[in-house]
């Protein structure tokens, strides 16, 4: 009809790659390694996943249906902050939670497609926009690339591998030291064993080392004493990878929040950290740090499989003696529900900062709300 419109597109660039938001990036990449190495022996290979950030897709509006149930095309003015119904912040967490989740099911599609041709898989801690600790929880091996960024107060941003392959009874964290940035890599062996020493710190016990350390004139000379810092990284790997983790927390990852506030945490690590320097996740996770008190980060999906066993709480076979939730404001109402329950069984629910107050989210957010203040007046 005649009058002032607004237009909104939402376009795909071509592009030979496949769909990352959907299985086809697994189905088509796997199929695509076979064809180019048929002789390979396959069953000692790890296959490594690299997922790539994506925005939209095709197939992404019919995904979202899926896991939100309501249709995003039609909450477009409010997913691009043009609505004044003030549901902005609820169809923006919406659009990330879909977004992340539907690269989760991709991630868990090549999973599955990598063990059948090989024995293991693995993941590194890369730039993509799936959920830091689910995507994590595919691979047989989570691990991550230790760089400038890993410094002792940064620990709990690297911690999500350790707490992924802890909360999934997996044994092996790896750390892979590379030589991309030559103003940046390590250049000497005792600069690599330390940043060595702060991955086994943030769980890592499956060391490899980029070759690419061995060219370039600053490195020239690093292979002479290689074979000493692999008998150290040996020794450790021994010692660590014969031992079980023992933590003594579980500290809640409030992605609701992350994902409503702010556009949602970045991919990148630099822009991670500037991020999340005010946030009360960082803070609570630094405070115990410094408390010496040991914790695994978890997640709304990982909190699901929680059992409570003499009082402490019960997860990829390990006991924690009690959840924190650090200065949550949004919290889903099936995770209250569940809290709720654990509580009742004997577990310790802790939180700082305030109560939640609101539920992440556009679909009924009055109904759910109430289930979630019910449920939150009733933790003991």
């Amino acid at each position: 009809p005649p009058g002032p419109w607004r237009i909104y597109g939402l376009t795909t660039s071509p592009s030979e790659h496949p769909d990352p938001l959907s299985s086809e990036i697994a189905e088509v990449g796997i199929e695509r390694f076979l064809q180019a190495l048929p002789d390979l022996p396959f069953r000692s290979l790890v296959a490594t996943v690299d997922h790539p950030p994506a925005d939209w897709s095709p197939t992404f509006a019919a995904g979202f249906q899926r896991l939100q149930g309501y249709d995003l095309r039609e909450q477009l003015p409010s997913l691009f902050g043009d609505a004044s119904d003030g549901n902005a912040d609820r169809v923006q967490h919406d659009y990330l939670a879909a977004r992340a989740e539907l690269c989760r099911e991709a991630m868990a599609v090549w999973a599955t497609q990598s063990r059948l041709a090989f024995r293991r898989t693995r993941m590194l801690d890369r730039t993509n926009h799936a959920h830091p600790l689910d995507s994590l929880s595919v691979p047989e091996v989570p691990g991550i690339v230790p760089g400038p960024l890993l410094t002792p107060e940064n620990l709990p941003l690297f911690r999500f591998a350790a707490s992924a392959a802890h909360l999934n009874s997996r044994p092996l964290v790896a750390a892979r030291v590379e030589a991309m940035d030559w103003e940046q890599v390590p250049r000497t062996p005792r600069e690599i064993k330390r940043q060595l020493d702060l991955a086994f710190l943030a769980g890592a016990n499956f060391v490899s080392l980029d070759t690419g350390l061995s060219r370039g004139a600053p490195l020239a000379g690093i292979w002479r004493d290689v074979n000493q810092l692999c008998h150290y990284i040996t020794r450790c790997q021994m010692i660590l990878q014969a031992g079980a983790p023992d933590p003594d927390l579980l500290l809640y990852y409030p992605a609701p929040d992350f994902w409503s506030d702010r556009g949602g945490i970045p991919s990148d690590k630099t822009e991670q950290m500037r991020w999340l320097r005010p946030t009360g996740f960082l803070d609570t996770a630094r405070r115990l740090d410094e408390h010496g008190i040991t914790y695994d980060i978890v997640s709304d999906r990982l909190l699901e499989k929680a059992s409570v066993m003499d009082g402490h709480l019960v997860l990829g076979g390990l006991h924690y003696k009690g959840i924190v939730l650090p200065e949550v404001r949004r919290f889903p109402e099936s995770s209250a529900t569940h809290l709720l329950d654990l509580a009742r069984k004997g577990a310790k629910v802790g939180i700082v900062g305030d109560w939640p107050l609101d539920v992440p989210g556009l679909p009924m957010p009055d109904v759910r709300r109430g289930t979630l203040f019910t449920s939150m007046q009733a933790i003991p």
